[in-house]
């Protein structure tokens, strides 16, 4: 996975509406962190690819 404008945008609206379903607000600055801290060359499985997936998984679920 890339980390184009696009990419940046899906994860961007994927990661709101999983913290709005959850009722909860995430700390400031969280998903570059998140993203970051996930970027990184030595990132084989819990990867950017892996929370791509789990947003994708958490966007299948029934809404509240």
């Amino acid at each position: 996975m890339t980390n184009s404008s696009a990419e940046a945008q899906i994860f961007s609206a994927a990661w709101e509406r999983a913290w709005q379903d959850l009722g909860l607000t995430p700390a400031p600055n969280a998903l570059p962190q998140l993203l970051a801290a996930h970027a990184g060359p030595d990132r084989h499985y819990h990867g950017l690819q892996h929370i791509a997936e789990c947003l994708q998984w958490l966007e299948q679920l029934p809404r509240r």
